[in-house]
């Protein structure tokens, strides 16, 4: 297994992944033209850090982590507000429930004073996932100890998460590495965790 940052030339790869691996999720739902604009708009932004394994040219597992994420998908939806508006829209008259469900509490999350404060860290872990055929073989863990190291030398020292509160599996993953629960927010759970320091050859990250 390499384990390696993401290019350009990795993109239409990444959005194969994507729809092989994130089935249900409301950016799968918006299609294929969307998921090209999300992926290559986070690319471009050289704060953010995108980190594959792959076993020869195929993908298996990415993790993308992204600076002051809040700012950057409001300018993402503002630079491809038709695009996303006509898709949604289609999905709408189709009654598509993850992209009715997905819009709704989206706009409820932007008009909603959010009570339980917290002073998150400005790097986030927006999107982490292993091909199916090849879960429950600790690369998941692999690469997040990956990340971290480089991560860590370029300084950041905590970065947070969030997971829907029904997807057990994905919390206990989560907590099992460390993750602390530090607020929950409608339906999702945030997490933190603190970089561990040290060489990558000490932290046992295996392929």
């Amino acid at each position: 297994m390499d384990y390696k940052l993401a290019t350009f030339a990795d993109l239409n790869k990444i959005v194969d992944f994507h729809l092989e691996n994130f089935e249900g999720y409301y950016l799968t739902n918006l299609g294929k033209d969307v998921l090209n604009k999300y992926y290559y708009f986070f690319l471009n932004n050289k704060k953010n850090k995108f980190f594959l394994v792959k076993d020869g040219e195929e993908i298996v597992g990415l993790a993308l982590f992204v600076e002051d994420f809040e700012e950057q998908i409001n300018v993402f939806y503002k630079n491809n507000f038709l695009l996303l508006s006509k898709n949604i829209l289609k999905k709408f008259v189709l009654l598509n429930k993850p992209v009715i469900s997905g819009t709704l509490s989206r706009v409820i999350s932007t008009v909603k004073s959010d009570s339980n404060i917290y002073d998150m860290p400005r790097m986030s872990l927006l999107s982490l996932a292993i091909d199916k055929k090849n879960r429950s073989q600790g690369i998941g863990k692999s690469l997040i100890d990956f990340s971290e190291v480089y991560l860590n030398d370029l300084g950041y020292k905590s970065y947070y998460l969030s997971v829907l509160n029904t997807n057990f599996r994905g919390i206990n993953f989560y907590k099992r590495l460390g993750f602390k629960p530090i607020k929950t927010d409608n339906n999702l759970v945030y997490f933190e965790k603190s970089i561990m320091e040290g060489p990558l050859d000490d932290r046992q990250v295996n392929a």
